[in-house]
């Protein structure tokens, strides 16, 4: 039945109502009410200007944020096989600089003062002034003997700092999208509140109207007040790696338990069950892309007797945060 005490909240700001819902329903909502029957004397016209405007701001941010994300992957891909090029030269060029000029030699440990390791290990946001102190002392000391080599190595050292800098700036623009992403889903939460209760009123003793304007499968507030709140795990998964997802105390049917998978990261992520602990050999699985969620059953996951382990897999090479929420 419906909770009284959640007509003075926002209602579909409610957690069960995940952005893979949010938005097919605000759809619905907006097709629904267009229609003439359900918009007498055009009563509902403000109401239906603002949420798609409302709409639009946050879902048409996504989409965006979606998109430059997928071309992150791209620019951050340019960006390693750029430092794997510029790190393959300074290698080849060690035992020429070492042939010249003698290990011991202070020239050589302008080169290497701490040998080819410190380019290998360096993280990515100070190996250029590295690379930049490479190129400097070629530029002095191998000019005269080898100027095609410093050519060489000059030019593989913009290339990196080239893709370098253009995978920061798509970074920079999917934190300036995210930066208000809460803030506008809050605005289109607060306004479809607003269109329910305005609806409400409009029909105090119709209610059976209610069907005309919304989907009952999309509103949280249907949930009856004493409904298990779901389990939620998260966490992190390394590239191409696998993460066990703990479901200690969680018994019940499988038909019946019901897991949303979420990929809150930037590539796609595997959920299956496996009778392996770390990941093993799966037969059903299910891939959520980027900003997907997707519910299923344990069944449909493939739980059985004796594949009991539930694991999310990794499908891209970066790190990814993951996350589900169990009902039984």
């Amino acid at each position: 039945m419906l909770n009284p005490q959640r007509l003075c909240n926002d209602l579909f700001a409610d957690r069960e109502l995940f952005d893979g819902n949010l938005r097919p329903f605000t759809e619905d909502f907006l097709l629904r009410t267009a229609l003439p029957i359900n918009n007498p004397g055009g009563i509902y016209n403000t109401l239906l200007s603002d949420t798609t405007a409302k709409y639009t701001n946050y879902f048409g941010k996504m989409t965006n944020e979606m998109t430059k994300k997928a071309i992150s992957e791209g620019f951050t891909i340019n960006m390693n096989n750029a430092r794997s090029a510029v790190e393959g030269k300074l290698s080849q060029l060690q035992g020429l600089i070492k042939f010249k000029f003698g290990e011991e030699a202070g020239v050589y440990q302008d080169f290497y003062p701490l040998g080819m390791d410190e380019y290998y290990q360096a993280k990515v946001g100070v190996l250029y002034p590295l690379l930049l102190r490479f190129v400097n002392a070629a530029a002095a000391n191998l000019n005269t003997d080898y100027p095609l080599e410093v050519t060489a190595v000059t030019s593989l050292v913009s290339s990196f700092q080239t893709a370098r800098s253009a995978q920061e700036a798509i970074f920079g623009e999917i934190e300036a999208i995210g930066s208000g992403k809460e803030e506008d889903r809050k605005l289109l939460t607060v306004q479809l509140t607003t269109n329910f209760l305005t609806i409400a009123l409009n029909n105090i003793d119709k209610p059976h109207r209610f069907d005309d304007y919304y989907d009952p499968r999309y509103l949280p507030i249907s949930r009856d007040a004493d409904e298990q709140e779901p389990v939620v795990k998260e966490g992190t998964v390394n590239g191409g790696a696998t993460q066990n997802i703990d479901l200690t105390g969680i018994n019940g049917n499988p038909d019946n338990i019901t897991i949303k998978l979420f990929n809150p990261g930037t590539g796609t992520l595997r959920y299956y069950f496996t009778n392996i602990s770390g990941g093993g050999p799966q037969t059903t699985f299910t891939d959520v892309n980027a900003g997907e969620d997707i519910e299923k059953t344990a069944t449909e996951l493939g739980v059985s007797d004796t594949a009991t382990f539930f694991t999310v897999q990794n499908l891209v090479g970066m790190p990814s945060g993951y996350k589900v929420a169990i009902y039984v």
